[in-house]
């Protein structure tokens, strides 16, 4: 079955594919900006922020710059993407520290990740949420968007 993709979430992803294709051989990551209400995550936008391997400090001064963005838009920075250099999207302990830093604005933050290593012409997303400050778990493109109560939209 196709899924078609909304305007929005297209925007969305391709902000996230426009990092990684400026950067190609470099790990890249951003902000998930959106709004979050119960059992619902609204991803709304994709703010780009670093190439290469950041440092923590780096990590936490650029979410503290995002924040206040956001919360100039009347948003909140709800998680965080990235594409690995070798497009293979996984939870490794790079992301995990990003992806913990993130959690210390928004509790049940998600991660997103482009999937490069996938064959075909569909583009494929990864995404994992945290269990209340408990450990990540893994969910799928279907799932951001039906089982988890997670789904993509543009901020307009």
């Amino acid at each position: 079955m196709v899924k078609y993709l909304s305007d929005s979430e297209k925007e969305i992803l391709s902000v996230i594919y426009r990092h990684s294709l400026a950067h190609p051989s470099q790990f890249v990551f951003g902000a998930l900006l959106g709004r979050s209400n119960d059992s619902k995550v609204t991803i709304e936008s994709a703010v780009p922020i670093h190439h290469g391997h950041p440092l923590n400090i780096f990590i936490e001064v650029s979410l503290y710059q995002v924040d206040f963005v956001a919360k100039s838009k009347d948003l909140q920075v709800i998680g965080c993407y990235f594409v690995s250099e070798d497009g293979n999207p996984t939870m490794s302990n790079a992301v995990i520290n990003i992806a913990e830093a993130f959690k210390t604005q928004f509790n049940n933050a998600i991660v997103l990740s482009l999937d490069l290593e996938s064959s075909g012409q569909k583009l494929k997303t990864k995404g994992w949420s945290s269990d209340s400050g408990k450990s990540w778990k893994g969910i799928f493109s279907n799932d951001l968007r039906r089982s988890q109560g997670i789904s993509l939209q543009t901020f307009e």
